[in-house]
């Protein structure tokens, strides 16, 4: 995210030339990039009398999200809802290459095998296999079978972008952190020992809570497991929690050492850390935060809370605890992350509940891990039970060291923070958008 960018008018002309078919991408919420694609609404797939009328002097390009159409296919073998978003009308103009064809996961995860299906049906209806695109956001995608172009969401507008953009209109006197505001951070007496923030229920943030509790860690840090998002707060009842619980003990290997606790935890749920003064976990995900800066706010007009976080708890704590959405590797086949852990990246020491190889993964794309925080051995164990026991397992470790310990392991993690901090204004976003879809153009 070049700051360059943020000030200077941006030439959009690029992106005059692709016409959009079937479905729009998301871009995560950027809502300048929401507005760019040229997209025929005549062929949205809702249409039940959408036309099909592609250009001579356009890219075109038929795009179909995972959320559309795809997911009764895989998950409910419902032909029908595939055969809307990937009709038989388009094989031969995508066979000749008038048309691109780009299957994209324009939200958080999907693993190898979904894409595989969908593929396996574009080559049963005459698709040449070479002329499917994957956009995708696993960076461990090299096993899919077919020709992919990476599309790995939260390195384009999530960390690059959208994720430090936010921060610095929140915070512009703080992040990224000055010498003075670091010296503050380093001095400043620390009550806890971490931040680890839960939204909705799955069974692996059930087992890094009920970690914290059985340790008696809970009342070390800013926690929270809220059980929604929006206006999802009646998604998971007890029952159901149970019954997800009982199926990952059965299926797992993970040390319970009190089951009974494991449950009647739940009734104490949500958990809520009270974050900007609010205090209901409602209340946070319907506040509304304007983007304040004017050249930020031609980007996205308003600050999506789950980006930013209370300034207060990281200047109260040593570390983050980062629990993704998606643990399961897939074999080491899969691997994902989004803002939860990236957040912590740029704000303090973070140790990360994710998919295997992330760590590697970061560093790959020039950011520096915590390695004089934590021992991250658990990032290249690819069984997902033995990765998570670890991690907890190190979070122990950590809260039971001294203070003066905390306080000389921060002073010097601080260091690696700042740089990534720099590191994510180096990106540039168009870039991104440019390569990939150049390389499918060319």
């Amino acid at each position: 995210m070049r700051l360059d960018l943020l000030q200077t008018p941006i030439d959009l002309k690029y992106f005059d030339k692709f016409l959009f078919f079937n479905s729009l991408p998301q871009c995560q919420g950027l809502e300048l990039f929401n507005d760019l694609w040229n997209f025929s609404k005549e062929s949205d797939w809702r249409n039940e009398d959408r036309k099909i009328e592609f250009s001579d002097s356009k890219v075109n390009i038929w795009f179909v999200r995972n959320d559309e159409g795809c997911n009764d296919y895989v998950y409910n073998d419902n032909l029908d809802s595939i055969k809307k978003v990937i009709p038989q009308d388009i094989v031969n103009h995508v066979n000749s290459s008038r048309v691109k064809l780009i299957l994209s996961t324009d939200n958080e995860w999907e693993y190898n095998h979904f894409w595989e299906k969908v593929v396996k049906y574009c080559t049963s209806i005459g698709i040449e296999k070479d002329k499917i695109n994957i956009f995708t956001s696993n960076y461990l995608s090299q096993n899919l079978k077919c020709k992919t172009f990476q599309y790995t969401f939260s390195s384009i507008a999530d960390i690059k972008f959208d994720c430090g953009l936010m921060w610095l209109d929140k915070y512009p006197n703080k992040f990224p952190y000055n010498d003075e505001y670091t010296d503050f951070l380093i001095r400043n007496n620390k009550t806890k020992k971490y931040i680890c923030l839960n939204a909705h229920y799955n069974e692996h943030r059930h087992f890094v809570v009920y970690k914290l509790i059985e340790k008696n860690l809970d009342t070390d840090g800013y926690l929270s497991f809220t059980l929604g998002q929006g206006m999802n707060f009646v998604e998971h009842p007890k029952e159901r929690m149970i019954e997800e619980w009982d199926r990952l003990l059965r299926n797992g290997n993970f040390d319970i050492k009190n089951y009974d606790l494991s449950i009647s935890m739940l009734d104490n749920l949500p958990i809520f850390v009270k974050e900007f003064g609010l205090d209901n976990p409602r209340d946070f995900w319907k506040q509304e935060m304007k983007t304040e800066n004017k050249h930020y706010a031609k980007f996205n007009p308003r600050i999506r809370p789950w980006m930013i976080r209370d300034i207060d708890m990281i200047e109260d704590s040593y570390f983050c605890i980062g629990v993704e959405t998606q643990v399961q590797s897939d074999n080491g086949n899969f691997g994902n992350f989004s803002e939860k852990v990236m957040i912590g990246w740029i704000t303090q020491p973070t140790i990360c509940i994710s998919t295997p190889l992330i760590i590697e993964y970061l560093k790959s794309l020039g950011l520096k891990s915590f390695d004089m925080f934590f021992d991250e051995s658990y990032d290249k164990i690819i069984d997902t039970d033995k990765r998570l026991v670890k991690v907890m397992n190190e979070v122990e470790r950590i809260c039971s060291l001294k203070k003066s310990t905390l306080d000389s392991m921060y002073k010097e993690s601080i260091e690696v923070v700042k740089f990534n901090q720099q590191k994510i204004f180096e990106f540039d976003i168009f870039q991104d958008y440019f390569k990939f879809l150049g390389e499918i153009c060319d």
